[in-house]
């Protein structure tokens, strides 16, 4: 079963105008109900201080032209009333009279007060502080006359006494000659089984005697096997060091 279908009606023109009139009303209502609200009048600001600088300020601020103004004093700054416009001093004298005779001088108080301070006040003593004198020790050099040359031994037999002394002269040199070093080796018998030149001194004839020496040296055994020493069995180093005493070369 199917419904017949509805037709719409469209509104009546009177019913378009009453609408339009309606909502015209609405907004001129709505205008003068705003038109009758009442605005709070904002206040105005108060007046302040006010600057008025003219076309021409050189007149109107002396000095301004002046690079210095602000520099130097100036009687147009802020300090020219206060120390640079000051006015004259109204000074009256007093009446001053003489005296009858002029005032008695005690020539003999004359320093006096000077003489008491320096008298109460002397500088305290003190002692000073002397440099002393350098304390030279003494250093054991014989005199000129009684120097002469000698040795010293160094090693392994340096213990052992040295049987046959030596005999040391003195060296004539134009400089003060080194000591000489020998070393030795010396066996338990106490002979010198070798003998080497280790440090020369500066005179040829001063080397070759400490080497003759060396050479022929004895020292005491460190044992005896029989009649005679033994042979060689074991050796001991040393060195046997002269000291030599250098005599100045006689100018020609």
């Amino acid at each position: 079963m199917t419904l017949p279908p509805v037709e719409s009606r469209s509104w009546p023109r009177w019913r378009w105008a009453a609408l339009i009139v309606l909502v015209l009303a609405g907004q001129v209502g709505f205008v003068f109900w705003l038109a009758a609200r009442k605005v709070e009048q904002i206040p105005a600001p108060a007046a302040g201080p006010m600057i008025y600088l003219s076309a021409d300020q050189s007149g109107d601020i002396p000095g301004v032209s002046d690079p210095t103004l602000f520099v130097l004093p100036n009687s147009h700054g802020f300090s020219g009333p206060a120390w640079m416009q000051f006015p004259a001093a109204n000074y009256q004298l007093g009446f001053w009279t003489e005296p009858p005779r002029p005032l008695p001088l005690a020539t003999l108080d004359l320093g006096a007060t000077l003489t008491e301070f320096v008298r109460s006040n002397r500088p305290r003593s003190f002692e000073l502080a002397l440099k002393l004198e350098p304390e030279v020790d003494a250093l054991g050099f014989l005199p000129l006359e009684e120097a002469k040359s000698t040795f010293s031994i160094e090693g392994d037999f340096a213990n052992r006494a040295l049987l046959s002394p030596f005999k040391l002269q003195s060296w004539a040199a134009a400089e003060i000659l080194t000591n000489t070093v020998v070393q030795i080796a010396v066996d338990s018998a106490g002979r010198v089984f070798s003998a080497a030149l280790l440090v020369k001194s500066g005179s040829p004839e001063a080397n070759a005697s400490a080497l003759n020496l060396a050479r022929n040296a004895r020292f005491q055994p460190s044992r005896w096997v029989g009649v005679r020493p033994p042979v060689t069995d074991g050796l001991s180093w040393g060195k046997l060091i002269f000291h030599w005493h250098t005599i100045a070369l006689s100018a020609k």
